[in-house]
C-alpha cells in the first residue's frame, strides 16, 4: 500500500481550526479559508488530507458562531445593566 502525500494546507486549516481555542475569530477566518483550498487542491492532485481540511472548516465556522453568540450575550447584558440602573 502506497502512501500519499498530505495536502499542506489542510494541515494548515486543521492547525487553524484548532489554533481557534486560543486566537478565536482570527485563526477561525483562516481556517476555513485554507480548508476550502485544501479540498479544491485535493481534487486536483489526488493528495490526502481531506478529512483534516473539513475539520479545519468546521472549527472555523465553530469560531464564528461562538463570537456571535458572545457578542449577542455581551450586547444583551450591557443593556439590561443599562435599563437596570435607569430604574434605580
Amino acid at each position: 500500500m502506497r502512501k500519499t502525500a498530505k495536502a499542506p494546507l489542510s494541515i494548515a486549516s486543521l492547525c487553524c481550526g484548532i489554533g481557534q481555542l486560543l486566537a478565536g475569530i482570527l485563526a477561525g477566518i483562516p481556517a476555513i479559508v485554507l480548508g476550502f483550498l485544501a479540498i479544491s487542491q485535493i481534487r486536483k492532485t489526488g493528495e490526502d488530507g481531506r478529512g483534516m481540511a473539513i475539520a479545519g472548516i468546521v472549527l472555523g465556522f465553530i469560531s464564528i458562531i461562538a463570537t456571535a453568540v458572545r457578542i449577542i450575550v455581551l450586547m444583551v447584558l450591557i443593556h439590561g445593566l443599562s435599563d437596570n440602573s435607569a430604574t434605580i
